[in-house]
Protein backbone atom coordinates (compact mmCIF):
# COMPACT_ATOMS: atom_id res chain seq x y z
CA UNK A 1 0.00 0.00 0.00
CA UNK A 2 0.72 4.02 -0.73
CA UNK A 3 3.04 5.10 2.77
CA UNK A 4 4.13 1.76 3.78
CA UNK A 5 8.08 2.32 3.66
CA UNK A 6 8.03 0.78 -0.54
CA UNK A 7 10.11 3.38 -1.65
CA UNK A 8 12.78 2.32 1.19
CA UNK A 9 12.62 -1.31 0.41
CA UNK A 10 12.96 -0.56 -3.46
CA UNK A 11 16.29 1.82 -2.57
CA UNK A 12 17.45 -1.46 -0.10
CA UNK A 13 16.84 -3.67 -3.09
CA UNK A 14 18.61 -1.75 -5.65
CA UNK A 15 21.73 -1.07 -3.40
CA UNK A 16 21.73 -5.26 -3.33
CA UNK A 17 22.13 -4.73 -7.32
CA UNK A 18 18.56 -5.60 -8.35
CA UNK A 19 17.91 -3.77 -11.03
CA UNK A 20 15.11 -1.60 -10.07
CA UNK A 21 14.54 0.69 -13.30
CA UNK A 22 17.90 2.26 -15.19
CA UNK A 23 15.85 5.27 -16.63
CA UNK A 24 13.04 7.71 -15.56
CA UNK A 25 12.26 7.17 -11.91
CA UNK A 26 9.57 9.18 -10.14
CA UNK A 27 10.65 10.59 -7.12
CA UNK A 28 9.18 8.05 -4.99
CA UNK A 29 11.21 5.32 -6.98
CA UNK A 30 8.68 3.82 -8.99
CA UNK A 31 9.44 3.06 -12.68
CA UNK A 32 7.49 5.51 -15.17
CA UNK A 33 7.25 2.37 -17.44
CA UNK A 34 5.76 -0.15 -15.02
CA UNK A 35 3.63 3.17 -13.34
CA UNK A 36 2.47 3.83 -17.00
CA UNK A 37 1.03 -0.11 -17.27
CA UNK A 38 -0.39 -0.19 -14.32
CA UNK A 39 -2.24 3.19 -15.05
CA UNK A 40 -3.56 2.46 -18.19
CA UNK A 41 -4.79 -1.15 -16.26
CA UNK A 42 -6.43 0.89 -13.94
CA UNK A 43 -7.89 3.53 -16.31
CA UNK A 44 -9.60 1.01 -18.33
CA UNK A 45 -12.17 0.54 -15.63
CA UNK A 46 -12.44 4.06 -15.00
CA UNK A 47 -10.30 3.25 -12.08
CA UNK A 48 -7.52 4.82 -10.15
CA UNK A 49 -4.97 4.13 -6.83
CA UNK A 50 -7.33 6.00 -4.48
CA UNK A 51 -10.89 4.66 -6.08
CA UNK A 52 -9.60 1.43 -7.15
CA UNK A 53 -12.88 -1.18 -6.38
CA UNK A 54 -14.43 -0.45 -10.48
CA UNK A 55 -11.13 -2.55 -10.93
CA UNK A 56 -11.05 -4.92 -8.41
CA UNK A 57 -14.78 -5.51 -9.69
CA UNK A 58 -13.10 -6.63 -13.39
CA UNK A 59 -10.29 -8.11 -12.10
CA UNK A 60 -10.99 -11.39 -13.03
CA UNK A 61 -12.18 -10.54 -16.99
CA UNK A 62 -8.83 -8.09 -17.22
CA UNK A 63 -6.93 -11.74 -16.44
CA UNK A 64 -8.69 -14.24 -19.04
CA UNK A 65 -8.54 -10.92 -21.65
CA UNK A 66 -6.58 -11.83 -24.13
CA UNK A 67 -6.24 -8.86 -25.67
CA UNK A 68 -5.19 -7.02 -21.91
CA UNK A 69 -2.40 -10.04 -21.88
CA UNK A 70 -1.28 -9.53 -24.95
CA UNK A 71 -0.80 -5.87 -24.75
CA UNK A 72 1.30 -6.34 -21.44
CA UNK A 73 3.75 -8.75 -22.92
CA UNK A 74 3.99 -6.80 -25.92
CA UNK A 75 4.55 -3.35 -23.92
CA UNK A 76 7.45 -5.59 -22.06
CA UNK A 77 8.69 -6.40 -25.69
CA UNK A 78 8.82 -3.16 -27.16
CA UNK A 79 11.24 0.08 -27.10
CA UNK A 80 8.74 1.51 -24.79
CA UNK A 81 10.78 -0.66 -22.38
CA UNK A 82 13.71 1.44 -23.09
CA UNK A 83 12.11 3.50 -20.10
CA UNK A 84 12.77 0.75 -17.71
CA UNK A 85 16.08 -0.47 -19.05
CA UNK A 86 18.12 2.34 -20.19
CA UNK A 87 19.18 3.32 -23.66
CA UNK A 88 22.65 0.93 -23.03
CA UNK A 89 20.89 -1.93 -21.07
CA UNK A 90 18.27 -1.73 -23.87
CA UNK A 91 20.54 -1.42 -27.05
CA UNK A 92 22.51 -4.57 -25.83
CA UNK A 93 20.00 -6.97 -24.53
CA UNK A 94 16.19 -5.93 -26.25
CA UNK A 95 13.47 -6.78 -24.36
CA UNK A 96 12.86 -6.85 -20.54
CA UNK A 97 12.50 -10.68 -20.57
CA UNK A 98 16.19 -11.11 -22.14
CA UNK A 99 17.65 -9.52 -19.12
CA UNK A 100 20.85 -11.71 -17.82
CA UNK A 101 20.31 -10.28 -14.11
CA UNK A 102 17.80 -10.07 -11.24
CA UNK A 103 14.96 -6.96 -11.96
CA UNK A 104 12.05 -6.18 -10.04
CA UNK A 105 10.06 -3.07 -10.40
CA UNK A 106 8.30 -1.16 -7.24
CA UNK A 107 4.73 0.01 -7.50
CA UNK A 108 1.95 0.17 -4.52
CA UNK A 109 -0.69 -0.68 -7.41
CA UNK A 110 0.99 -4.13 -7.97
CA UNK A 111 -1.25 -4.73 -5.22
CA UNK A 112 -4.62 -4.65 -7.11
CA UNK A 113 -2.85 -5.52 -11.00
CA UNK A 114 -0.89 -8.23 -9.26
CA UNK A 115 -2.86 -11.05 -11.04
CA UNK A 116 -2.25 -9.81 -14.68
CA UNK A 117 1.43 -9.34 -14.07
CA UNK A 118 1.77 -12.92 -12.52
CA UNK A 119 0.16 -14.07 -16.17
CA UNK A 120 2.77 -11.77 -17.70
CA UNK A 121 5.83 -13.18 -15.32
CA UNK A 122 4.80 -16.45 -13.55
CA UNK A 123 7.86 -17.42 -12.25
CA UNK A 124 8.27 -13.72 -10.40
CA UNK A 125 8.73 -13.37 -6.57
CA UNK A 126 6.56 -10.93 -4.32
CA UNK A 127 7.96 -8.96 -2.19
CA UNK A 128 5.06 -7.68 0.33
CA UNK A 129 5.72 -5.01 2.88
CA UNK A 130 3.00 -4.33 5.31
CA UNK A 131 2.73 -1.29 7.59
CA UNK A 132 0.11 -0.71 10.23
CA UNK A 133 -3.26 0.24 8.36
CA UNK A 134 -3.65 3.19 11.07
CA UNK A 135 -0.68 4.61 10.82
CA UNK A 136 -0.91 4.71 7.01
CA UNK A 137 -4.38 6.21 7.50
CA UNK A 138 -2.55 8.63 8.87
CA UNK A 139 -0.28 9.27 6.46
CA UNK A 140 -2.63 10.07 3.88
CA UNK A 141 -4.64 12.13 6.09
CA UNK A 142 -1.24 13.72 6.99
CA UNK A 143 -0.30 14.41 3.89
CA UNK A 144 -3.88 15.97 2.94
CA UNK A 145 -3.58 18.52 5.85
CA UNK A 146 0.18 19.15 4.61
CA UNK A 147 -1.54 20.34 1.36
CA UNK A 148 -4.13 22.03 2.62
CA UNK A 149 -1.73 24.19 4.67
CA UNK A 150 -0.31 25.67 1.71
CA UNK A 151 -1.17 29.03 0.83
CA UNK A 152 -3.57 29.39 -2.09
CA UNK A 153 -1.08 29.18 -5.11
CA UNK A 154 0.03 25.67 -3.97
CA UNK A 155 -3.05 24.05 -3.27
CA UNK A 156 -4.30 25.23 -6.80
CA UNK A 157 -1.09 23.96 -8.42
CA UNK A 158 -1.29 20.96 -6.68
CA UNK A 159 -4.70 20.10 -7.42
CA UNK A 160 -4.19 21.28 -10.99
CA UNK A 161 -1.49 18.73 -11.84
CA UNK A 162 -3.49 16.35 -10.17
CA UNK A 163 -6.53 16.96 -12.16
CA UNK A 164 -4.22 16.97 -15.89
CA UNK A 165 -1.79 14.19 -14.67
CA UNK A 166 -2.55 11.02 -15.85
CA UNK A 167 -0.75 9.95 -12.29
CA UNK A 168 -2.19 11.92 -9.65
CA UNK A 169 0.41 11.98 -6.70
CA UNK A 170 -2.98 13.34 -5.05
CA UNK A 171 -5.91 12.00 -3.31
CA UNK A 172 -9.29 12.40 -4.08
CA UNK A 173 -9.84 15.97 -4.37
CA UNK A 174 -12.07 16.08 -1.29
CA UNK A 175 -9.33 14.58 0.88
CA UNK A 176 -9.11 11.17 2.93
CA UNK A 177 -10.20 10.50 6.56
CA UNK A 178 -9.04 8.46 8.47
CA UNK A 179 -12.03 5.86 7.98
CA UNK A 180 -11.19 5.59 4.37
CA UNK A 181 -8.06 5.71 4.44
CA UNK A 182 -8.33 2.68 7.06
CA UNK A 183 -10.18 1.20 4.34
CA UNK A 184 -7.92 1.60 1.60
CA UNK A 185 -5.55 0.44 2.98
CA UNK A 186 -7.50 -2.57 3.48
CA UNK A 187 -8.29 -3.23 0.03
CA UNK A 188 -5.28 -3.05 -1.17
CA UNK A 189 -3.74 -5.52 1.51
CA UNK A 190 -6.55 -7.93 1.11
CA UNK A 191 -6.01 -7.72 -2.98
CA UNK A 192 -2.21 -8.38 -2.67
CA UNK A 193 -2.81 -11.30 -0.31
CA UNK A 194 -5.44 -12.29 -1.85
CA UNK A 195 -2.51 -12.84 -5.36
CA UNK A 196 0.08 -14.05 -2.92
CA UNK A 197 -2.15 -17.08 -1.87
CA UNK A 198 -2.37 -18.61 -4.90
CA UNK A 199 1.39 -18.52 -5.86
CA UNK A 200 1.46 -22.10 -4.84
CA UNK A 201 -0.92 -23.26 -7.29
CA UNK A 202 1.40 -22.06 -10.11
CA UNK A 203 3.44 -24.75 -9.91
Amino acid sequence: MHSSGTTLLSRTLSRLGILMGEDQLVSTGESRFFLDLNEELLLKTEANWYRPDPFLRRIDQLRQSHTTMESLRAACLSRRSKQFLGAQRWRKYGSIFDQPCHWGWKDPRNCLTLPLWLRVFPKARIVFIVRNGVDVSESLVGRERRIRSRNWFGRARYYLRSMTSRHPSANSLSGFSHPEGFGLWKRYCESALGAVGKLDSRQ
